[in-house]
């Protein structure tokens, strides 16, 4: 069994696995009832590669603690491949070591919930094409000192998951942010020396501003599906209660786009069906951002689409699988 494998060695870790051998032998043997397949040998890696640190980084009155929380959650990680050794691509593992001695008092006063908020956010972001999840671990490590709780966690994580692509959750993180301390919330939404309220008033009056300064080229949205994209054919694109919906196919989205990315979320073709038909006249602003992205359009002219939101102009094309999001400035 996994506590076994890892009894052998020296530290925090074997010696609390060593004290409580048979209750952990115990959850090994059900996780493998529980998982056809499962990798006791990758499972003793996690154990020695990723749970390791963690229960080094603690106070020593913690151990136990955090040595029982992040067994249990290992199990059931390495039991679906999200974790261990030969994992999908292994950014749980890396979290919780990067994490070890950041969130090191967190950790220690609440094992199961802060390791199990790091876990579930990173493979979520993971189901969200295009969304930075390295980025949003690397900003999250980098502002844990000043994390006191796990309300506090969860409210970073959403702004600065918002920040990282995931456009869908904008206006929850600028009301998470306010929640948020003052200095951490400027630092979360992207300027450490501007006032958080000053930062989430720029936020809301234009999605297209940011605190490091404006970006006027735009995002592209979709893609071939034969490629990993999203539409089987070119998108048509309307105007819709959020932001954009689009029709490829038979298959609708709503398409939710700002500053830090775009995204598409399922829809209903009656969603699509009531939006008005795209612009066949641009107003002179969308002209503008039309113009200004010329050549990085990368689009024959003939048959342009258009569809107009308050702040961004969509673009696309019969030629193309790809949709243009242009700032309306």
């Amino acid at each position: 069994m996994a506590a076994r494998t890892v009894n052998g060695g020296k530290g925090a870790l074997a010696d609390v696995l060593a004290a409580g051998r048979t209750r952990f032998n115990a959850q090994v043997a059900e996780a493998r009832h529980r998982y056809p397949g499962f990798d006791t040998a990758a499972f003793a890696g996690f154990l020695r590669d990723t749970l390791a640190p963690l229960a080094e980084a603690v106070a020593p009155e913690r151990i136990g603690a955090v040595v029982l929380a992040g067994f249990a959650l290992g199990l059931q990680l390495v039991g679906q491949g999200l974790a261990g050794p030969g994992a999908r691509d292994g950014i749980v593992d890396r979290a919780w070591r990067a994490g070890a001695a950041p969130l090191a008092p967190l950790i220690g006063s609440a094992p199961q919930e802060t390791l199990g908020v790091l876990s579930h956010a990173l493979l979520q972001l993971g189901r969200w094409p295009g969304v930075r999840r390295e980025t949003w671990l690397q900003r999250l490590l980098e502002l844990a000192p000043q994390v006191e709780n796990i309300a506090v966690l969860r409210a970073l994580g959403q702004v600065l998951a918002w920040r990282a692509g995931m456009a869908h959750y904008r206006d929850g993180a600028l009301r998470a942010a306010e929640g948020l301390p003052p200095a951490l919330a400027s630092a979360a939404l992207g300027d450490p020396a501007m006032p958080a309220a000053t930062l989430l008033e720029r936020y809301r009056a234009d999605p297209w501003w940011r605190a490091d300064g404006p970006v006027y080229e735009g995002l592209e949205a979709g893609g071939f599906s034969g490629f990993g994209g999203s539409f089987a054919v070119p998108p048509e694109v309307r105007a819709g209660a959020r932001d954009f919906v689009v029709r490829s196919g038979e298959r609708c989205h709503a398409l939710l786009a700002d500053v830090h990315g775009a995204v598409l979320i399922g829809a209903e073709t009656a969603e699509f069906e009531a939006a008005p038909a795209g612009a066949s006249a641009l107003p002179p602003r969308a002209q503008h951002a039309l113009d200004a992205a010329g050549a990085k359009l990368g689009l024959p002219t003939e048959g342009l689409r258009f569809a107009l939101s308050a702040h961004t102009l969509a673009v696309s094309s019969p030629y193309s699988h790809l949709i243009r999001l242009l700032p309306l400035r």
